[in-house]
């Protein structure tokens, strides 16, 4: 499988050749040393998420194919490390939750990619993680100037390429397949979300009450009202459902605000904000996932498609 950066508009020189990156790196297990361990702990601290460990082992090869700066290992491939891997070049990132983190970018999406390609400036790659207790099983993409869709590219970093950019999906994987298997609900950004059920009580999730068309067309509906109070008149289905969402809340059905929230965010209009943070942060709060309630809080107030905003936030 390859990764799917579009092809650069430039030319190269007749006699040019391209840099050439190193195929060698491949993760046969993970034991790192004392060293290594320590920095994985003080990410991992930085953060407050669990990383794999072929985090470490990735940022190794990556300094070995370019020591002067290890940022620019994959250039040749049109793109450029970023978020965690700052944090392992030494740079300090004033807010390391918010620094590469895009439009459409949810809590359980982190920016390890960013393209260098003039065309797709908004395009991204990063881990995926459900729990911020989890260690992130996938890799997918977003493109944040086309739409708030997710596209899977691969379970890991030792899955990546580097021999071709010609990019083909492998729908096969064991993570993603397992991951699909656990998926409560479909969202607007086409992962989904999944939330601990009990296998007998069946408690933990149940469904809006819109079907995806719907609530599409009735989102688009809102943020298309300029008057306030015909915009609040327009929100009473939201309304009611937040109200359903509260009485699911009291008999530990958190998925449900979860649903709802994040299709409310991934819709993009700043109408649904104030709506989305009620919900979703409270759903977070509740499934014990406090460090995405504090990344969703901190994104919608500072939501930007700025890119200089959007990949500034070092210190």
């Amino acid at each position: 499988m390859y990764l799917d950066i579009p092809k650069s508009t430039k030319k190269m020189p007749a006699k040019a050749k391209k840099p050439k990156i190193d195929s060698s790196f491949v993760i046969n297990d993970f034991l790192l040393n004392d060293e290594d361990k320590f920095l994985l702990t003080r990410l991992e601290e930085h953060y407050n998420l669990k990383f794999p460990s072929e985090i470490i082992e990735f940022w190794r090869f990556c300094v070995k194919q370019c020591s002067a700066n290890p940022l620019d290992a994959l250039k040749s491939l049109g793109v450029r490390l970023c978020g965690p891997f700052n944090f392992l070049n030494g740079q300090s990132l004033s807010n390391p939750h918010l620094h590469c983190r895009f439009y459409y970018d949810v809590p359980e999406f982190q920016t390890l990619f960013v393209s260098t390609n003039e065309d797709s400036k908004h395009l991204h790659y990063g881990y995926y993680r459900d729990d911020p207790n989890d260690i992130p099983g996938i890799i997918v993409s977003n493109n944040s100037e086309k739409s708030c869709e997710y596209s899977y590219v691969c379970d890991s970093l030792c899955s990546l390429p580097f021999r071709t950019i010609d990019f083909q999906l492998d729908k096969k994987s064991n993570n993603f397949i397992r991951r699909k298997q656990r998926v409560n609900a479909k969202t607007f950004n086409k992962i989904g979300i999944v939330v601990p059920v009990d296998p007998k009580t069946e408690v933990g999730y149940r469904p809006i009450n819109f079907s995806e068309k719907e609530l599409k067309k009735l989102l688009d509906k809102i943020s298309q009202i300029d008057n306030i109070a015909d915009r609040q008149k327009a929100f009473a289905p939201i309304h009611e459902e937040i109200t359903y969402i509260q009485f699911a809340n009291d008999e530990s059905d958190f998925g449900m605000g979860l649903e709802l929230g994040i299709n409310l965010f991934l819709h993009g209009s700043p109408h649904l904000h104030k709506a989305a943070r009620h919900v979703w942060l409270q759903a977070y709060t509740l499934l014990n996932r406090q460090v995405f309630s504090t990344i969703a809080q901190q994104h919608i107030q500072k939501r930007s498609n700025s890119l200089d905003e959007i990949l500034g936030n070092l210190a």
